[in-house]
């Protein structure tokens, strides 16, 4: 099973790493970030894409951009980008179903 989501993540555009006890999912979203996060098994890619909240991300990047982090985009585009993952994520869930 393992193999099968890790080709369904990296046919949209994800590289799956086995570091330890757990798989490091990353890629470059359409804004230029460096996303990626940690799962202890593939299968909850599903519980993490019902659980990604874009707009507490959003939140924690206007953040960012306020003390002064560079790189981050501006509102309209930083937005777009948290739609994109969510949307990503999604697509990636719906095909581990």
């Amino acid at each position: 099973m393992a193999k099968s989501i890790t080709r369904i993540l990296n046919k949209h555009g994800f590289t799956v790493d086995k570091e330890s006890s757990q798989y490091f999912i990353h890629q470059y979203t359409p804004e230029g970030e460096d996303w990626g996060f940690y799962l202890e098994h593939l299968k909850d890619i599903v519980d993490y894409s019902e659980n990604f909240d874009p707009g507490e991300e959003f939140a924690m990047w206007v953040d960012a951009k306020r003390n002064g982090f560079r790189g981050v985009p501006e509102y309209d585009d930083l937005w777009e980008d948290q739609q994109w993952k969510k949307a990503k994520l999604e697509a990636v869930a719906n095909e581990v179903e």
